[in-house]
């Protein structure tokens, strides 16, 4: 009978295994572990930038962009953006 991990169980399962690790390897996996969370960061904000191109290459939605930027900044106090305003 194989036993499933769940989500909750993760962490203590990880955890467990990284302590049995001897100092070098447990650096090496906390090295590698920062970098599949930087490469993540980026991809997400890749995709956030991708989409802000996509929304802007929209003259409408570039036009309406802009008019609220300007409405804003002649405010003492800046809105904050509603991306379904585009």
């Amino acid at each position: 009978m194989s036993h499933t991990i769940t989500i909750i169980e993760v962490p203590d399962a990880f955890a467990e295994a990284w302590r049995k690790l001897p100092p070098e390897q447990q650096s090496s996996v906390i090295d590698y572990t920062s970098r599949l969370a930087a490469e993540e960061e980026r991809r997400q904000d890749e995709e956030a930038d991708a989409e802000w191109d996509r929304l802007f290459s929209d003259p409408v939605k570039l036009a309406n962009f802009r008019r609220w930027a300007d409405e804003s900044r002649a405010r003492s106090t800046p809105q904050p953006f509603d991306e379904s305003r585009l």
